[in-house]
Protein backbone atom coordinates (compact mmCIF):
# COMPACT_ATOMS: atom_id res chain seq x y z
CA UNK A 1 0.00 0.00 0.00
CA UNK A 2 1.57 3.21 -0.91
CA UNK A 3 1.67 5.91 1.51
CA UNK A 4 1.24 9.46 1.14
CA UNK A 5 2.57 13.29 2.08
CA UNK A 6 2.44 16.82 2.19
CA UNK A 7 5.90 17.18 1.84
CA UNK A 8 7.14 19.94 -0.57
CA UNK A 9 8.29 19.17 -3.85
CA UNK A 10 11.40 20.71 -3.92
CA UNK A 11 12.95 18.18 -1.24
CA UNK A 12 11.76 14.90 -3.72
CA UNK A 13 14.75 12.48 -4.47
CA UNK A 14 14.82 9.65 -6.59
CA UNK A 15 14.90 7.75 -3.56
CA UNK A 16 11.08 7.70 -3.00
CA UNK A 17 11.40 6.41 0.10
CA UNK A 18 13.01 8.95 1.95
CA UNK A 19 10.18 11.85 0.77
CA UNK A 20 8.12 10.14 3.99
CA UNK A 21 10.65 10.79 6.53
CA UNK A 22 8.53 13.12 9.06
CA UNK A 23 10.27 16.41 8.94
CA UNK A 24 9.00 16.41 12.75
CA UNK A 25 11.43 13.57 13.63
CA UNK A 26 14.42 16.11 13.30
CA UNK A 27 16.46 16.66 16.25
CA UNK A 28 18.61 19.70 17.18
CA UNK A 29 21.44 20.39 15.04
CA UNK A 30 23.86 19.63 17.71
CA UNK A 31 22.26 15.80 18.22
CA UNK A 32 22.24 15.75 14.21
CA UNK A 33 25.56 16.09 13.86
CA UNK A 34 26.72 14.12 16.45
CA UNK A 35 24.99 11.16 14.80
CA UNK A 36 26.15 11.72 11.56
CA UNK A 37 29.84 11.28 12.86
CA UNK A 38 28.63 8.33 14.65
CA UNK A 39 27.06 6.90 11.48
CA UNK A 40 29.55 7.72 8.76
CA UNK A 41 31.57 5.01 7.09
CA UNK A 42 35.11 5.36 5.91
CA UNK A 43 33.75 3.70 3.41
CA UNK A 44 31.46 6.01 2.09
CA UNK A 45 32.13 7.36 -1.32
CA UNK A 46 31.67 11.32 -2.01
CA UNK A 47 28.40 10.87 -3.16
CA UNK A 48 27.23 8.88 -0.41
CA UNK A 49 28.55 10.73 1.93
CA UNK A 50 26.83 13.93 0.53
CA UNK A 51 23.35 11.83 0.46
CA UNK A 52 23.80 11.20 4.10
CA UNK A 53 24.41 14.24 5.29
CA UNK A 54 21.60 15.93 3.71
CA UNK A 55 19.11 13.46 5.21
CA UNK A 56 20.28 13.97 8.18
CA UNK A 57 20.26 17.70 8.11
CA UNK A 58 23.78 18.35 9.37
CA UNK A 59 24.37 22.13 9.25
CA UNK A 60 28.15 22.06 9.65
CA UNK A 61 29.23 24.58 7.84
CA UNK A 62 32.67 23.13 8.29
CA UNK A 63 31.95 19.12 7.13
CA UNK A 64 30.16 20.63 3.63
CA UNK A 65 33.35 22.77 2.82
CA UNK A 66 35.31 19.98 3.58
CA UNK A 67 33.21 17.85 1.09
CA UNK A 68 33.03 20.14 -1.08
CA UNK A 69 36.95 21.24 -1.55
CA UNK A 70 37.15 16.80 -1.55
CA UNK A 71 35.46 16.63 -4.69
CA UNK A 72 37.05 19.56 -6.22
CA UNK A 73 40.58 17.45 -5.45
CA UNK A 74 39.37 14.13 -7.06
CA UNK A 75 37.30 15.41 -9.64
CA UNK A 76 38.94 12.68 -11.88
CA UNK A 77 38.06 9.64 -9.82
CA UNK A 78 34.18 10.69 -9.18
CA UNK A 79 31.77 8.08 -10.57
CA UNK A 80 28.20 9.13 -12.54
CA UNK A 81 26.53 8.06 -9.09
CA UNK A 82 28.79 10.17 -6.98
CA UNK A 83 27.99 13.21 -8.89
CA UNK A 84 24.53 12.65 -9.00
CA UNK A 85 24.05 12.43 -5.27
CA UNK A 86 26.35 15.09 -4.73
CA UNK A 87 24.76 17.79 -6.81
CA UNK A 88 21.50 16.65 -5.37
CA UNK A 89 22.44 16.74 -2.22
CA UNK A 90 24.32 19.91 -2.61
CA UNK A 91 21.42 21.83 -4.48
CA UNK A 92 18.94 19.95 -1.67
CA UNK A 93 20.59 22.00 1.05
CA UNK A 94 20.84 24.96 -0.90
CA UNK A 95 24.58 24.83 -0.52
CA UNK A 96 25.04 24.58 -4.67
CA UNK A 97 29.38 25.18 -5.07
CA UNK A 98 29.35 27.51 -8.74
CA UNK A 99 34.15 25.96 -8.83
CA UNK A 100 32.45 22.36 -8.34
CA UNK A 101 29.48 22.50 -10.75
CA UNK A 102 31.45 24.42 -13.58
CA UNK A 103 33.68 21.45 -12.96
CA UNK A 104 31.31 19.12 -12.82
CA UNK A 105 30.33 19.88 -16.52
CA UNK A 106 32.98 18.65 -18.81
CA UNK A 107 33.15 15.39 -16.85
CA UNK A 108 29.17 14.73 -17.03
CA UNK A 109 29.26 15.36 -20.80
CA UNK A 110 31.95 12.82 -21.22
CA UNK A 111 30.59 10.20 -19.18
CA UNK A 112 26.81 10.79 -20.00
CA UNK A 113 26.59 7.68 -21.69
CA UNK A 114 26.99 5.94 -18.00
CA UNK A 115 24.72 7.72 -16.46
CA UNK A 116 21.29 6.27 -15.41
CA UNK A 117 17.87 7.85 -16.24
CA UNK A 118 17.64 8.39 -12.28
CA UNK A 119 21.03 10.25 -12.25
CA UNK A 120 20.09 12.60 -15.47
CA UNK A 121 17.24 13.12 -13.74
CA UNK A 122 18.80 14.33 -10.63
CA UNK A 123 21.00 16.21 -12.34
CA UNK A 124 19.31 17.99 -14.42
CA UNK A 125 17.11 19.16 -11.69
CA UNK A 126 20.00 20.38 -9.70
CA UNK A 127 21.75 22.50 -11.53
CA UNK A 128 18.40 24.06 -13.14
CA UNK A 129 17.40 24.61 -9.27
CA UNK A 130 20.37 25.77 -8.37
CA UNK A 131 20.87 28.72 -11.55
CA UNK A 132 23.96 26.94 -12.44
CA UNK A 133 22.72 25.29 -15.86
CA UNK A 134 24.50 26.26 -18.92
CA UNK A 135 22.42 25.88 -22.36
CA UNK A 136 25.72 23.74 -23.76
CA UNK A 137 24.96 21.03 -20.81
CA UNK A 138 21.32 21.47 -20.77
CA UNK A 139 21.46 20.77 -24.15
CA UNK A 140 23.31 17.67 -23.89
CA UNK A 141 21.62 16.18 -20.98
CA UNK A 142 17.89 16.73 -22.68
CA UNK A 143 19.45 15.32 -26.01
CA UNK A 144 20.67 11.90 -23.75
CA UNK A 145 17.16 11.70 -21.56
CA UNK A 146 15.06 12.06 -25.29
CA UNK A 147 17.09 9.37 -26.56
CA UNK A 148 16.56 7.13 -23.50
CA UNK A 149 13.37 8.17 -22.42
CA UNK A 150 11.92 4.26 -22.41
CA UNK A 151 14.54 3.88 -19.64
CA UNK A 152 12.37 6.36 -17.16
CA UNK A 153 10.47 4.33 -15.10
CA UNK A 154 9.52 5.84 -11.92
CA UNK A 155 7.19 9.02 -11.60
CA UNK A 156 9.86 10.74 -9.56
CA UNK A 157 12.34 11.11 -12.33
CA UNK A 158 9.51 12.04 -14.58
CA UNK A 159 8.54 14.48 -12.62
CA UNK A 160 12.09 15.97 -11.79
CA UNK A 161 12.71 16.12 -15.51
CA UNK A 162 9.58 17.85 -16.48
CA UNK A 163 10.21 20.17 -13.39
CA UNK A 164 13.48 21.13 -15.05
CA UNK A 165 12.25 21.67 -18.09
CA UNK A 166 9.74 24.22 -16.45
CA UNK A 167 11.94 25.89 -14.32
CA UNK A 168 14.05 26.49 -17.30
CA UNK A 169 11.46 27.65 -19.29
CA UNK A 170 12.10 25.14 -22.70
CA UNK A 171 9.12 24.74 -24.55
CA UNK A 172 10.69 22.43 -27.06
CA UNK A 173 6.89 21.20 -27.56
CA UNK A 174 8.24 17.66 -29.49
CA UNK A 175 10.20 16.82 -26.44
CA UNK A 176 6.99 17.35 -24.25
CA UNK A 177 4.57 15.60 -26.37
CA UNK A 178 7.26 12.48 -26.08
CA UNK A 179 7.63 12.89 -22.43
CA UNK A 180 3.87 13.66 -22.31
CA UNK A 181 2.90 9.93 -23.86
CA UNK A 182 5.72 7.93 -21.60
CA UNK A 183 4.03 9.68 -19.05
CA UNK A 184 0.60 8.77 -19.49
CA UNK A 185 1.68 4.68 -20.17
CA UNK A 186 2.74 4.95 -15.95
CA UNK A 187 0.20 7.68 -14.98
CA UNK A 188 -1.15 4.82 -12.41
CA UNK A 189 1.78 5.06 -10.46
CA UNK A 190 1.87 8.97 -9.70
CA UNK A 191 0.16 9.95 -6.31
CA UNK A 192 -1.81 12.77 -6.54
CA UNK A 193 0.70 15.30 -5.46
CA UNK A 194 3.21 14.43 -8.95
CA UNK A 195 -0.38 14.15 -10.92
CA UNK A 196 -1.05 18.11 -9.81
CA UNK A 197 2.50 18.78 -10.75
CA UNK A 198 1.89 17.25 -13.92
CA UNK A 199 -0.63 19.44 -14.57
CA UNK A 200 0.90 22.81 -13.58
CA UNK A 201 4.01 22.33 -15.40
CA UNK A 202 2.08 21.48 -18.91
CA UNK A 203 -0.16 24.53 -18.02
CA UNK A 204 2.71 26.66 -17.18
CA UNK A 205 4.69 25.96 -21.04
CA UNK A 206 1.16 26.07 -22.11
CA UNK A 207 1.42 22.31 -24.39
CA UNK A 208 -1.77 20.68 -24.40
CA UNK A 209 -1.35 16.70 -24.54
CA UNK A 210 -4.87 15.44 -24.57
CA UNK A 211 -4.21 11.71 -24.25
CA UNK A 212 -2.56 13.19 -20.74
CA UNK A 213 -5.17 15.39 -19.91
CA UNK A 214 -7.74 12.56 -20.38
CA UNK A 215 -5.24 10.17 -17.87
CA UNK A 216 -5.50 13.01 -15.46
CA UNK A 217 -8.66 13.38 -15.50
CA UNK A 218 -9.50 9.91 -14.75
CA UNK A 219 -6.78 10.31 -11.91
CA UNK A 220 -8.58 12.73 -10.29
CA UNK A 221 -12.02 11.51 -10.72
CA UNK A 222 -11.05 8.05 -8.96
CA UNK A 223 -8.97 9.87 -6.26
CA UNK A 224 -9.91 13.70 -5.69
CA UNK A 225 -10.33 12.98 -2.19
CA UNK A 226 -6.75 12.66 -1.95
CA UNK A 227 -5.48 15.92 -3.29
CA UNK A 228 -4.25 18.21 -1.14
CA UNK A 229 -6.00 22.04 -1.25
CA UNK A 230 -3.20 23.55 -3.52
CA UNK A 231 -2.88 20.61 -5.73
CA UNK A 232 -6.25 20.67 -6.23
CA UNK A 233 -6.42 24.13 -7.33
CA UNK A 234 -3.24 23.96 -9.62
CA UNK A 235 -5.26 20.99 -11.20
CA UNK A 236 -7.95 22.99 -11.30
CA UNK A 237 -5.73 26.24 -12.67
CA UNK A 238 -4.81 23.51 -15.58
CA UNK A 239 -8.03 22.12 -16.89
CA UNK A 240 -9.48 25.39 -16.73
CA UNK A 241 -7.00 26.87 -19.24
CA UNK A 242 -7.06 23.72 -21.54
CA UNK A 243 -10.37 22.15 -20.95
CA UNK A 244 -12.58 24.81 -19.92
CA UNK A 245 -15.64 23.01 -21.48
CA UNK A 246 -15.14 20.46 -19.33
CA UNK A 247 -17.19 21.29 -16.38
CA UNK A 248 -18.04 17.76 -15.07
CA UNK A 249 -13.93 17.70 -13.61
CA UNK A 250 -13.82 21.43 -12.97
CA UNK A 251 -16.68 21.24 -10.37
CA UNK A 252 -15.29 18.41 -8.87
CA UNK A 253 -12.42 19.62 -8.15
CA UNK A 254 -13.80 22.92 -7.07
CA UNK A 255 -16.55 21.05 -4.90
CA UNK A 256 -13.20 19.17 -2.95
CA UNK A 257 -11.72 22.54 -2.47
CA UNK A 258 -14.29 24.05 -0.94
CA UNK A 259 -14.46 21.26 1.39
CA UNK A 260 -11.30 21.98 2.33
CA UNK A 261 -12.23 25.53 3.10
CA UNK A 262 -13.39 24.66 6.90
CA UNK A 263 -9.49 23.47 7.74
CA UNK A 264 -8.34 26.29 6.96
CA UNK A 265 -7.82 30.32 7.85
CA UNK A 266 -10.25 32.55 6.23
CA UNK A 267 -7.28 34.85 4.83
CA UNK A 268 -5.31 31.73 4.02
CA UNK A 269 -8.02 30.27 1.90
CA UNK A 270 -8.53 33.87 0.32
CA UNK A 271 -4.89 33.91 -0.90
CA UNK A 272 -4.45 30.28 -1.75
CA UNK A 273 -7.02 31.17 -4.24
CA UNK A 274 -6.37 35.06 -5.33
CA UNK A 275 -2.33 33.66 -5.96
CA UNK A 276 -3.71 30.59 -8.11
CA UNK A 277 -3.41 31.35 -11.74
CA UNK A 278 -7.37 30.35 -11.93
CA UNK A 279 -10.18 31.46 -14.75
CA UNK A 280 -11.87 34.38 -13.30
CA UNK A 281 -15.20 32.18 -13.28
CA UNK A 282 -13.35 29.54 -10.40
CA UNK A 283 -11.61 32.35 -8.47
CA UNK A 284 -14.99 34.08 -7.99
CA UNK A 285 -17.09 31.01 -7.51
CA UNK A 286 -14.13 29.86 -4.77
CA UNK A 287 -14.06 32.69 -3.04
CA UNK A 288 -17.96 32.85 -2.65
CA UNK A 289 -17.74 30.24 -1.01
CA UNK A 290 -16.41 32.23 2.19
CA UNK A 291 -19.54 33.11 2.94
Amino acid sequence: MRLRSSQVWRFATVDRASRWRPFGEAKDSTARNKGWKQQQSNTDSIGVTAKKMARSRVDDEARWVSLIEEAKVNIASLTPMDIALLVNALTRVLRADSGLYEMLRDRITHMMAFFSTQHLAMIISAYVKAGLMEQSLYDSLKAEINQRMYELSTPTEICMILNAVARYKDRDEQFLVKLAAHTTHHITEFLTEEIALLASRYHALDIYDKALFDAIEERVTRHVGRFLTNDAIATLAAFSHFDAENERIRELLKKHIKEQREYLDAEDYAERIRSANLSPEDRADLLNSEA
